[in-house]
């Protein structure tokens, strides 16, 4: 069992994207809600077999989730740069980014001053 003083090795960090225009221009719901800093609830619409209309809520707890309104500076910042600097501390570290091509994985950013 990990002691609370020791960081955790696996740490899995969501972004919550914004509504595209075109999603926003079909109409399309955003059926997910972030409630807390770590936790996010998907309200899916779904279909019974008698063809009843209904929503299943299905709640996700995770190490930090982002709102839409967060920026990726603020994901960097609070995600990334923690490994980063550990990497020029020759510590071993891996980021992966996972999603939907578009969705804003690839940032280059400005690292000036920390």
């Amino acid at each position: 069992m990990m002691q609370q003083s020791e960081t955790p090795k696996i740490r899995v960090v969501i972004r919550k994207r914004p509504l595209s225009k075109l999603e926003l221009g079909a109409n399309q719901n955003n059926i997910i809600d972030v409630t807390s800093k770590q936790t996010l609830i998907v309200r899916e619409e779904k279909l019974k077999l008698d063809l009843t209309k209904y929503i299943e809520q299905t709640d996700f707890v995770f190490d930090t989730v982002f709102d839409e309104d967060r920026t990726n500076i603020d994901v960097y910042k609070e995600a990334v740069r923690p490994l980063v600097q550990a990497a020029f501390s020759k510590q071993k570290v891996s980021c992966f980014a996972y999603g939907q091509t578009g969705s804003g994985k690839t940032y280059l950013l400005d690292l000036g001053s920390p």
